[in-house]
């Protein structure tokens, strides 16, 4: 029943549109706006937080959009998964599924078409898994036993240990592509095993969860021999600063821990992150956090 109210609140939601100031927009030289588009936006997001297997967009208009249709679907869906206040959205909702497949039909009625767009989003894990996360997640806060007095470092501390003594690297899938357990919470916190992807998603969960600012960052890592792979890690902010952090690299692990841009090398941000709106959002740190002075 859940799935089914989800795709029917984007219905609903299409139709009696959005009384508050906008937050969202689309941004691309489109024969048709939405007057709605938060609304639209807030029941997509709602949709993947739920795991609606299908979510639909009705409008009516007065031209043929056909070939807008794909890049208004893919603005809509990005708004979807940026940061919210809440930890199980944001970049939670983005790493934990791969992408969606969008199909879409109308109907000429006299001057106007009359559209239906299907979604239908490609998730890393059912819904059932997903519940065995979110058990896993909160025995994992349990067991960290954050108190009011700790600070920020003193909670990634304990996020950071967590993680460290509970998740291995998975090994035994890393060159399975398509067994995408690997990426996720569920992958890192009930299997116990994971991958860059799925370290940095439970990291970014737990991090949340534990009241501090976190992302997540893609990228190239590279090694000393000059070898390259694809590579997530985290942000987190202490203050008013933005530290490096990769719980994947175990091998001396302080060499990882809350490190700027300058002493954090082997990796290289994906271009979304490298970009002026980026670095102006999540300002950097200059020097890596004194961890001696703790």
């Amino acid at each position: 029943m859940k799935r089914a109210a989800a795709c029917l609140l984007a219905a609903v939601l299409l139709v009696t549109g959005c009384a508050r100031e906008p937050q969202y927009a689309l941004q691309g030289n489109y024969s048709i706006g939405f007057t709605n588009t938060d609304a639209i936006v807030q029941a997509l997001r709602g949709g993947l937080r739920g795991h609606s297997q299908r979510m639909h967009i009705r409008y009516r208009s007065h031209a043929d959009q056909m070939e807008d249709i794909s890049g208004i679907v893919r603005e809509l869906m990005d708004c979807a998964v940026q940061e919210t206040e809440r930890p199980d959205e944001g970049d939670y909702l983005r790493y934990q599924y791969g992408g969606y497949e969008m199909q879409y039909a109308y109907t000429r009625e006299g001057e106007e078409y009359a559209y239906e767009i299907t979604i239908t989003p490609e998730y890393y894990t059912t819904q059932a898994q997903e519940t065995d996360a979110q058990a896993a997640l909160e025995e994992a806060m349990d067991a960290i036993a954050l108190t009011s007095g700790d600070d920020a470092y003193t909670r990634i501390c304990k996020v950071a240990g967590y993680i460290r003594e509970h998740v291995q690297y998975d090994l035994v899938h890393r060159d399975h592509p398509h067994f995408h357990l690997r990426s996720t919470m569920y992958g890192a916190l009930v299997y116990g095993r994971a991958t860059c992807q799925g370290y940095a998603v439970a990291a970014y969960r737990m991090l949340r969860e534990a009241g501090v600012d976190a992302r997540i960052l893609t990228g190239t890592a590279v090694a000393p021999d000059g070898s390259e792979e694809q590579h997530a890690w985290n942000l987190v902010r202490i203050g008013e600063a933005w530290y490096n952090l990769d719980l994947t690299w175990t091998s001396d692990a302080d060499a990882w821990f809350l490190k700027s841009d300058a002493d954090f090398p082997g990796h290289i941000r994906d271009a979304q992150f490298q970009t002026p709106e980026f670095q102006a959002a999540y300002p950097a740190a200059t020097t890596s956090y004194d961890t001696e002075k703790e």
